[in-house]
């Protein structure tokens, strides 16, 4: 999921697909590049390393067993083994965190206060 709250499927998601345009067996394989395309079936597309799910059929996915497939051909989303999950700071956590560090810098500077919200906001983006 993207810090939009829209699922998504990226680079490295393991999936079932069906081939010869959607009627071949199911098979797994896992995505190893895709190109988010204008319109459905589309033969060429900018390549990217997530997408929406609900933009999935404007896609082209290179698959790791030597085949490729338009996003109607996914049939299951099995693991995304990239999560993107972010934790989301909101305006009321970065003003707690202020309030909290004036009371305990009464003397702080502008300049304190943009290092410590720098190093703040790496720590919970990496406490997610």
């Amino acid at each position: 999921m993207n810090t939009n709250g829209k699922k998504t499927i990226n680079v490295g998601t393991k999936v079932t697909y069906r081939g010869s345009w959607g009627r071949g067996p199911i098979k797994k394989a896992t995505i190893k590049g895709i190109e988010l395309c204008d319109c459905e079936n589309a033969k060429y597309g900018t390549p990217v390393s997530e997408v929406a799910v609900e933009d999935i059929r404007r896609c082209i996915f290179d698959l790791n067993d030597g085949h490729w497939a338009y996003g109607d051909q996914i049939v299951e989303i099995l693991q995304n083994t990239n999560t993107t999950e972010k934790k989301i700071i909101t305006k009321t956590d970065i003003e707690n965190e202020l309030e909290k560090f004036i009371s305990e810098n009464p003397y702080a500077d502008t300049f304190d206060i943009a290092l410590h919200f720098t190093t703040w906001g790496q720590e919970q983006m990496l406490n997610k």
